[in-house]
Parts: structure tokens; C-alpha cells; sequence
């Protein structure tokens, strides 16, 4: 079998048959489609969906992503491995540029594409625009690069197989981040992931600014134990927004408290807020999205992330469980 593509699932109904009668898979590939069911999918769904010959509904009685994709990993049979949300959707020519790059280069273990946010309300038109830009999500980051060439990791991935035997199974204590750490743990096996600019998956992002901040407080707070656990900081840029907060709020802040120069705590903050104005408004401009969503939504990602960082920190540093148990019920929608 060429192709097994796996697809966590954990609260999509409606979406997953959207996401399979669009999926692209290359005419005359032999392929399956591993879904893991966190324990969500109505029975007329599940039903349906097994009724295809190469389709298997696997049950995830755990619920968590990283334990979904490891019993699909179990499972599968294709040379190469695609890992695919219910919220993903691909172009026509995504699956076989991969599969291409993949068996062209000895050295590449992973493959996928850029990525085009989308949003559906004002808000979320605002947030598509601030979650594509290098100073929403950092300079290099697969979300904000359009250019092809190797990156860190990658939003919809396509991996050899055996570079998956390489590396082993997703981390079923990560909650949250378990593909950058798979990605890490895939780079230090010696395999490279590639990005191509001709490919694109689609994001749905969070539709307002309340489920923004929860996302990017997860995605902070998970940071840190990948930091303790492989010793070594998978990317550099992850660390802008927590080392500015902290140098903020122990320099800045005690500084004018012993000085009284007010300029000491003014000037961070008056740069900080034209440079984020000035993106607001060239993303106004260039999106033609709400320039105040657009500002609040930078704000709310760095705030968020930063917040999510810094506790993360102090609870891996000092708290007795490895990982704690309130953060595995942190709601990511």
C-alpha cells in the first residue's frame, strides 16, 4: 500500500465527510483512511463513513490527539504516513507533490505546505491576517513562510514510513505540542522537513478573541516541557514573547520603582504599540480586515502566549508532576 492517511478526530461530525470527499488522493493510489474517534462521532456517522472498504474508524477511548495518532500509527500499512486534522483541507496537488518530494530526496523524512488562515466572521478575517504575518508568529515559522525550503515543522505533514519507525511514537504525555516535538525528534534523527510554496492546506482559525487567548495560553504553557524534556530550545523564536514580558516586568518595573523616571517603563511600551499598530494597519490595508480586530488580535497572541510561557515555566520547574493533570483539561476551542 502506497498511502495511509491518518485523521484524529475530536469533536467533528460534519466536517470529517467534508474533509474525505476532499482529500485529493491521486487517481489508481492505493490507499487507507485511519480515523481515531475520540469518542465523538454520532453512530449514523461512524456507520457511514466504515461502510468504504478502506476506510477503519479506531476507537480512542482517551479522547487526547497524541493517543489517537498513535493507534493509527499501529495500524498503518502505507509507505508514506499522512497526519491530517478534520479542520484541514488541501489542494488538488498536495498528496502527490509530497509523495514526489518524499521519494526524489533520500533526506527528507517530512514534507507538507504552506498555510492559508481563513476566518469566517470580522474578527476571524482579523485573526487569519495576524496568525500569517512574521510578527504574529515569528520570523521563519512555518505559518507566516511562503517560501519553499526546510523549516522546523510543517501544518498538514506527509512522512516516509520509515521515518516514523525512526522516530517512534507521538508523546502521549504532551497534550498539547506533540508535533513540534515530533518534528524535533525527527530533525535529530537526521531527516530534514521540507516546505513547498507550490502546495497549501487551509487553517480555520478561532473565531473570536476569547478562544484565541486559550489557544495561544496552550500552546505557551506546553513550551516549556519540551524545553525540559529534550534540554534544548526546538526554536529560538518561541522565546521573544515570555524573555520581553520578563525583562519587562523584573527590569522596567523595579527600575522606575527605585528611579522614578517614568520614560523607563513609557518607552518599551509606546514601541511595542506603534510597531503593533503599524502591522494592524498595513494588514487593514493589505486584508482589508478590521484594523482594531486586527491589533487586538496581535495583543491577544503575544499576551496570551508570553502568560501561557511563564506559567508553563514556573510549573515545570517547581511543580512535583511531570505534567499537571488541570492542564491536560485545558479547553483548546
Amino acid at each position: 500500500m502506497l498511502l495511509s492517511i491518518l485523521i484524529p478526530v475530536k469533536d467533528e461530525n460534519s466536517n470529517l465527510n467534508k474533509l474525505l470527499s476532499e482529500l485529493h488522493v491521486p487517481e489508481n493510489t492505493a490507499y487507507e483512511i485511519l480515523i481515531a474517534d475520540g469518542n465523538v462521532l454520532e453512530k449514523p456517522v461512524a456507520e457511514s463513513i466504515e461502510l468504504k472498504t478502506n476506510i477503519h474508524v479506531l476507537d480512542n477511548h482517551n479522547g487526547f490527539t497524541p493517543h489517537g495518532i498513535n493507534q493509527c500509527l499501529e495500524r498503518a500499512k502505507g509507505r508514506y504516513i499522512m497526519l491530517c486534522g478534520a479542520h484541514s483541507y488541501i489542494s488538488p496537488n498536495y498528496i502527490e507533490t509530497c509523495i514526489r518530494l518524499l521519494a526524489e530526496n533520500d533526506d527528507i523524512g517530512c514534507a507538507g505546505g504552506r498555510i492559508v488562515h481563513t476566518g469566517h466572521t470580522p474578527a476571524g478575517k482579523a485573526i487569519a491576517a495576524a496568525m500569517g504575518v512574521p510578527f504574529g508568529m515569528g520570523i521563519n515559522s512555518f505559518r507566516s513562510r511562503n517560501k519553499s525550503g526546510f523549516v522546523d515543522t510543517v501544518s498538514v505533514p506527509v512522512f516516509k514510513k520509515e521515518a516514523t519507525e525512526t522516530v517512534g511514537k507521538f508523546d502521549e504525555q504532551l497534550i498539547r505540542n506533540q508535533d513540534d516535538d515530533y518534528s524535533y525528534r525527527l530533525i535529530k534523527s537526521g531527516y530534514k522537513i521540507y516546505l513547498s510554496e507550490d502546495i497549501w492546506s487551509k487553517y480555520e482559525v478561532r473565531e473570536n478573541l476569547a478562544q484565541l487567548s486559550k489557544q495561544f495560553f496552550q500552546y505557551g504553557f506546553w513550551k516549556p516541557y519540551l524545553l525540559r524534556k529534550h534540554r534544548s530550545i526546538t526554536t529560538f523564536r518561541q522565546l521573544a514573547p515570555p524573555t520581553l514580558t520578563l525583562l519587562y516586568v523584573c527590569v522596567c518595573i523595579p527600575w522606575y520603582v527605585y528611579t522614578r523616571n517614568i520614560q523607563i517603563i513609557l518607552w518599551p511600551l509606546l514601541i511595542y504599540i506603534l510597531t503593533v499598530t503599524s502591522i494592524s494597519v498595513y494588514l487593514a490595508t493589505l486584508k482589508s480586515v478590521n484594523v482594531l480586530f486586527a491589533l487586538a488580535s496581535l495583543i491577544a497572541m503575544h499576551s496570551s502566549y508570553a502568560g501561557g510561557y511563564i506559567t508553563g515555566l514556573a510549573y515545570s520547574l517547581f511543580a512535583k508532576n511531570k505534567y499537571p493533570q488541570f492542564a491536560k483539561t485545558l479547553s483548546r476551542s
